[in-house]
């Protein structure tokens, strides 16, 4: 499982508490819509400081929005001079990134396969940053292996397509020689009623095998065969024990400004 560094510190509620302790209090109670509220108008008070992008990352990320929090996180490590800040805010857009891919790796593995490298970029410049961040080391190689069976899985479909165009190519080639030979053995085939039925037979034997909607050809089921219901609760498996692999730490930043 990924391990996210939420550097959001609680605070005791006081008199003239500024932004970003209340919004690290709305955040420990679970009330993200208040603790973004908090974190905005930290960040308008003070918009070159980094901890309210910080933690306002941290809150899209809670939420599931990977893009706004990979934003926020970009902004905190560029406005910081904090090294260690930095160094979290790197290994942050590797969580991120690495989220995105697995959501992108359905639908669209290319662009998951980008993702997961972006992933272990972020890792690497974590490390780079501070050393100390274990947890980058685990990610770095939980995203390598992610990464290597997307990859393998993308490999297969590869190959299997084009096993399955090789049959239809090889059918339109012996159609192809067919047609070229009923035309040398009757020229006049052309003319008159001939012509109508040769053709009927030229269709009929040129009918392609079915498709599915991607294009691919259409396999009829075999026994023994995944249904898709149980591709699906594999894979829902296999995503669950690569979380189960991974470390959770939730700490919001204070204010240093």
């Amino acid at each position: 499982m990924l391990m996210i560094v939420l550097l959001l510190a609680v605070a005791p509620r006081a008199r003239g508490e500024d932004p970003v302790s209340e919004g690290n209090r709305a955040f420990a109670a679970g009330e993200y819509d208040q603790a973004l509220k908090a974190y905005d108008r930290a960040s308008a008070a003070a918009p070159a400081a980094p901890q309210p992008d910080f933690n306002r990352g941290t809150v899209y990320y809670i939420r599931g929005d990977y893009q706004k929090a990979r934003e926020m996180f970009e902004e905190a490590a560029l406005k910081s001079r904090d090294l260690a800040l930095k160094a979290r805010s790197q290994y942050n857009l590797g969580n991120c990134a690495f989220r995105e891919g697995e959501l992108y790796a359905a639908d669209k593995p290319e662009q998951a396969v980008a993702a997961l490298q972006r992933a272990v970029d972020h890792y690497q410049r974590a490390l780079e940053l501070d050393a100390t961040l274990a947890d980058a080391a685990h990610n770095t190689e939980v995203s390598r292996l992610t990464l290597k069976q997307l990859l393998e899985r993308l490999e297969q479909q590869q190959a299997e397509a084009a096993a399955g165009r090789q049959p239809q190519q090889q059918n339109r080639e012996e159609l192809q020689e067919k047609g070229e030979e009923r035309g040398e053995e009757s020229p006049g085939q052309q003319e008159g009623g001939a012509q109508g039925q040769g053709n009927d037979d030229q269709s009929a034997a040129a009918a392609p095998p079915p498709q599915s909607a991607a294009g691919e050809p259409f396999r009829a089921a075999e026994a023994g065969n995944e249904t898709a219901r149980d591709i699906l609760a594999r894979e829902q498996q296999e995503r669950e024990q690569r979380q189960q692999g991974q470390n959770f730490d939730a700490r919001p930043v204070e204010r240093d400004w």
